[in-house]
């Protein structure tokens, strides 16, 4: 979803709820990068960002966030269209991040909006492999190959990491083809260059403060859980 002209951003969000959504309900309507979509109201207007500070009006985006939450509140009804947004950054008052109510406006996290939470951690071992396996189904790979090793040394990689893996690993066998009569097959040895050049996006100390929020999460809801059981309990 882009900004163009500053009503685009709000007759955007209403095709994908009543042409895409409501139309061809049951679905699912995804959201990404809603920290950019959804910024916190009435702050200034240069939303930064980790690398690039995007300049858009208040009135703009406070459209763009106001028809968010009308189409969220279903005033007009809203049946089998299911929304999900997603945003890689959590906020933490560690390291200098922002926090996620600062980032996100928080009316888009209240209850029978976008109220349940989920954290996505990275791969284990075993989804790593599932996720080579699911890049390299079309690739041309010598029987020598062993993604698990693969997966084993890609402890870290995001799923984005992992298919640039694939990527760069079969660039070096092309390019090591070219000038040959021999089709271009991917080795192990391809797989270990590529972790040369090929660097995992999530850095430790970022990958700690995404688990520090996973844990955050955890309490909050539990708290929250705590708390609609009693509200219940003295009804």
């Amino acid at each position: 979803m882009r900004y163009g002209k500053s009503s685009s951003g709000e007759n955007l969000c209403r095709h994908a709820y009543v042409c895409s959504g409501r139309a061809s309900a049951p679905c699912v309507i995804f959201f990404d990068e809603l920290d950019a979509l959804a910024p916190r109201r009435g702050n200034d207007a240069n939303v930064a960002t980790f690398y690039v500070t995007v300049k858009r009006s208040d009135e703009s985006r406070e459209r763009v966030v106001n028809q968010l939450l009308t189409e969220l509140d279903g005033l007009e009804e809203r049946k089998q269209v299911f929304v999900v947004a997603a945003t890689n950054r959590p906020g933490s008052d560690l390291g200098g991040l922002p926090d996620t109510a600062d980032m996100i406006d928080p009316a888009m996290l209240r209850p029978g909006r976008l109220d349940k939470l989920l954290y996505v951690p990275l791969p284990n071992d075993a989804e790593r492999l599932a996720i080579l396996k699911t890049h390299s189904r079309s690739k041309p790979f010598s029987p020598e190959v062993d993604l698990t090793v693969v997966a084993t040394r890609a402890k870290g990689f995001s799923g984005a990491d992992l298919s640039a893996i694939i990527r760069e690993a079969a660039l070096l066998a092309l390019v090591e083809s070219m000038g040959t009569d021999g089709t271009p097959c991917i080795e192990q040895r391809h797989f270990l260059a590529a972790f040369d050049k090929v660097l995992p996006s999530v850095s430790p100390r970022d990958e700690a403060k995404y688990e520090h929020l996973r844990r955050s999460l955890r309490q909050t809801r539990g708290k929250m859980s705590d708390e609609e059981a009693s509200r219940e309990g003295h009804a």
